[in-house]
């Protein structure tokens, strides 16, 4: 029989593993949930390193002042957003994408409209504030504490890399141990490389603390 499901959040409900998982720990598979109950599973193609020309301070400074986001994609990756809060009226999020993690194996799931904590939401509002034409994608990596690991915040930043996210905003840190910020260097460079910017969190309280 197939697993239990929550029709609502797309998720499978059983400790068995659910169609779509695969045994090797470093792919990913995407299962998109449908109201139907159906699991659609796609693999992932790595796709080749193209290379983007830059734009000179002025210009961006000048797009900055004046530029309402039309044709950018810009990628939350947060606690998920919910595109019925009455800040987000009208936005039809571009991806609506969990990373879970099972045991060794990640799982991409698709269509959740969820934020777990509040924060995804509360981020994407004041993107739309600033550039309200921008395309967003929310891309849920942070728990019901905010808190997660890395391993789920670098495939959230490489999925929205292979959808062609020009802005990969990341709202959160980590502590300044040089084992925690490598395993960040990692996909920062994956995305300097495929010319994607990367918008980061300061400390809160210290920003000259990383």
């Amino acid at each position: 029989p197939p697993p239990e499901r929550d029709a609502e959040r797309g998720e499978y409900l059983t400790d068995a593993p659910a169609p779509g998982y695969r045994e090797q720990p470093d792919e990913v598979v995407h299962v998109e949930a449908r109201a139907d109950g159906h699991v659609d599973a796609e693999e992932d193609d790595q796709e080749e390193v193209q290379e983007h020309p830059g734009r000179a301070p002025e210009e961006a400074a000048d797009a900055i002042r004046t530029g309402d986001g039309q044709g950018v994609k810009i990628a939350v990756i947060d606690s998920g957003v919910d595109p019925t809060h009455p800040e987000l009226e009208g936005l039809t999020l571009a991806d609506d994408v969990a990373i879970l993690r099972y045991i060794s194996r990640f799982r991409v799931v698709e269509g959740t409209a969820k934020d777990a904590f509040g924060h995804g939401t509360a981020v994407a509002g004041i993107i739309r504030r600033i550039a309200p034409k921008a395309q967003i994608g929310s891309f849920r990596v942070l728990g019901e504490g905010l808190t997660s690991r890395s391993d789920l915040v670098a495939e959230g930043v490489r999925q929205a890399i292979d959808r062609g996210y020009h802005i990969i905003n990341c709202s959160f840190g980590c502590r300044g141990d040089q084992k925690f910020i490598m395993s960040y260097k990692s996909w920062v460079d994956e995305a300097y490389l495929s010319g994607t910017h990367i918008v980061a969190a300061c400390n809160n309280q210290d920003f000259s603390i990383p």
